[in-house]
């Protein structure tokens, strides 16, 4: 069993990734923001048509670095501590096969 401190750090390792995911999140949006305005301001000339596409693969590159710190928060599913000891001997049987068996004895 994990001990306390253990399970309290990894909770604020996940809210930490969650706070930069949304810190990321809020910089795409402010891109796309500053890029709406500069082409709503200036019109569409040559310069700024070159900085709203650069403004909007920043913005981009922010997303996939929000989404990809939300999905990294997220806990790693484990397998059951039964099928993890099962796993661990050399005469494991998984549970697919064993379900398999128990419904042919059945029937």
């Amino acid at each position: 069993m994990k001990d306390p401190l253990y399970r309290i750090s990894t909770a604020t390792v996940s809210f930490a990734k969650l706070v930069e995911a949304g810190f990321y999140l809020a910089l795409a949006l402010v891109f796309v923001l500053i890029a709406w305005w500069l082409t709503r301001a200036f019109g569409l000339n040559w310069f700024m048509i070159g900085l709203d596409i650069f403004l909007g693969l920043n913005a981009a590159a922010s997303f996939v670095e929000a989404c990809t710190l939300y999905a990294a928060s997220q806990p790693a599913e484990r397998p059951d501590e039964r099928e993890r000891y099962l796993q661990s001997r050399s005469l494991y049987i998984s549970r697919d096969v064993r379900e398999a068996r128990r419904r042919k004895r059945e029937s």
